[in-house]
């Protein structure tokens, strides 16, 4: 029971995390879509600028700048977990 609240609470910290990337990553596009036909050139181009340096921003979410949370994130938990049981089963065999 503890180990499957645990889990679900992993993942539900890796999925709005990854939503709150996509919606940001998508601000930039909508808001370069958003241009008033009575603002003047100077107003466009500084629409225009900033919603530029939005699309060029990385908006990961990172733990201490050593890996991102995502939904990659949780396929290597699933990874180094399956192979630190394959080990801990060979060891155990190797034992009987």
């Amino acid at each position: 029971m503890f180990l499957g609240t645990m889990g679900f609470q992993f993942y539900c910290v890796v999925f709005f995390c990854a939503q709150f990337k996509r919606r940001a990553e998508e601000t930039g596009i909508i808001i370069n879509d958003f241009f008033l036909d009575d603002v003047d050139v100077r107003a466009e181009l500084s629409i225009e600028t900033f919603s530029l340096e939005m699309l060029h921003h990385n908006y990961s979410i990172e733990i201490s700048g050593l890996f991102s949370v995502d939904y990659t994130l949780i396929y290597s938990v699933a990874a180094t977990m399956t192979q630190y049981l394959v080990i801990m089963v060979q060891f155990a065999m190797k034992d009987v």
